[in-house]
């Protein structure tokens, strides 16, 4: 940061976010994280209990799904595979039942888990709290630019969870935004009475069916409901110390959503943070221009800035810098500044799913593949993807062919051949 003032760094929110859901898994107890795991591998691992829990679906009328295979590196497969287990619950019932009979002790050790009642519950819950998180970790994965939304869906994700559990008096805007680094979620003095929690609907009335029917006695489901308050205090303790909740430059960088850049009269207090912005990216733009330009930008007619705020966050930045009166460009400033805010990655997930096309493009067979060849491959794979086109799709235009030549194709390899070869005398065999 001494070397590089204007150095900006933030870590990936979707391996942060993945993190806090794994953390605030480890409240659940280890049965059901076992189950999630062991139910997979105890189907798909055999052909023949794979053919038979087929049969079983078909006799119940299931659709013929597959049980997901849950795996740690994947962020978004724990909600996925408790979900589908939920769906399949009864007919995973009569087939562990089934097979427990043949004194298969995999089947056993899963039909206990399977027959203790706070195992669904643990799922209901499950499928409810890790839905927020899948929600927002896939909004991040895009390729779009969502620098701008950062901070705004951080907030809303520790909000969604603090509201399950916490005195409505404490989220107050005003309040909540002065006490977020200091409340201590764990603080009983913060939280709501244990019956009014939200554990969601489905795990809500599941628990209530347990007590009426005597399944479960109320202190048993208290002891799961103080689970999933652990949960939710761990989530929101997570959330709050790896997820950009309170960073000023993402704060600022806010300002450039449509709402606020088109239609908020507030010019003056908006500039700020559009100046701030310019300033921690190193005073990309003069200041004075900026402030004309922000203000005339709200001037523009109405019609044009709703044409405007209809387009993505990328197409709406390009046509305002391209906009132009009396073929003079109005807003150049602005189009510059925001070139370099749209650069701004918002996650690692884009750059990871180069590794994929890396693993395509250069297998045991093309093990010898040059690395000029190799980037070559992924710019054109990444493009034609990033286009929605393939290989048969794509037109190839003139332009194109013309670059095929002998020329470009081989001139380097032509050119170290050339370098490394040694020339004799025909005669006395001396080097020339």
């Amino acid at each position: 940061m001494e070397k590089s003032p204007n150095l900006i760094t933030l870590p990936c929110v979707c391996h942060s976010s993945a993190l806090a859901a794994r953390e605030a898994c480890e409240i659940i107890p280890q049965d059901c994280e076992h189950f999630i795991k062991g139910i997979s591998t105890f189907i798909n691992s055999s052909p023949k209990r794979t053919a038979i829990f087929r049969d079983f679906q078909m006799c119940f009328e299931d659709k013929p799904l597959s049980i997901l295979k849950y795996a740690e590196t994947r962020w978004l497969t724990r909600h996925k595979c408790a979900q589908r287990i939920l769906e399949m619950w009864d007919t995973l019932g009569k087939f562990l039942m089934e097979q427990a009979s043949e004194n298969v002790r995999s089947a056993d050790n899963l039909l206990s888990i399977f027959q203790n009642p706070s195992t669904k519950a643990y799922l209901f819950f499950l499928e409810y709290a890790l839905d927020m998180f899948n929600k927002y970790n896939a909004k991040f994965q895009t390729s779009k630019s969502l620098i701008h939304e950062l901070q705004p869906s951080s907030i809303e994700l520790l909000l969604w969870f603090v509201k399950k559990f916490m005195k409505p008096a404490l989220l107050k805007p005003k309040v909540f935004g002065h006490i977020l680094r200091t409340v201590n979620f764990s603080d009983r003095v913060n939280h709501l009475p244990l019956e009014e929690t939200d554990f969601g609907f489905e795990c809500k009335e599941y628990l209530e069916e347990q007590i009426n029917q005597k399944i479960l006695s109320k202190i048993d489901v208290d002891l799961i409901r103080e689970n999933f308050l652990q949960f939710y205090i761990k989530a929101s303790e997570q959330i709050r110390d790896r997820l950009p909740i309170d960073d000023n430059f993402l704060y600022c960088v806010a300002v450039f959503n449509n709402k606020i850049a088109l239609f908020e009269c507030d010019r003056e207090s908006t500039v700020l943070k559009v100046l701030q912005v310019n300033h921690r990216l190193g005073k990309l733009v003069d200041v004075n221009e900026m402030r004309s330009e922000w203000k005339s930008l709200y001037e523009v007619d109405l019609p044009t800035k709703v044409d405007w705020s209809k387009l993505s966050f990328d197409d709406m930045w390009i046509q305002i810098g391209l906009y132009s009166v009396d073929n003079k460009i109005r807003f150049p400033n602005l189009g510059s500044l925001l070139s370099v805010v749209r650069a701004l990655p918002h996650s690692n997930a884009e750059a990871e799913r180069v590794f994929s096309i890396i693993l395509d493009a250069k297998t045991r067979k093309r093990n010898n593949m040059s690395i000029e060849t190799l980037n070559s491959i992924c710019v054109i794979k990444y493009a034609l993807r990033a286009h929605n086109k393939t290989a048969r799709t794509m037109a190839v235009t003139r332009e194109h062919l013309a670059l095929m030549t002998a020329e470009n194709v081989y001139r380097k390899s032509l050119s170290n051949q050339q370098n490394n070869l040694t020339l004799h005398s025909h005669d006395d065999e001396e080097e020339i």
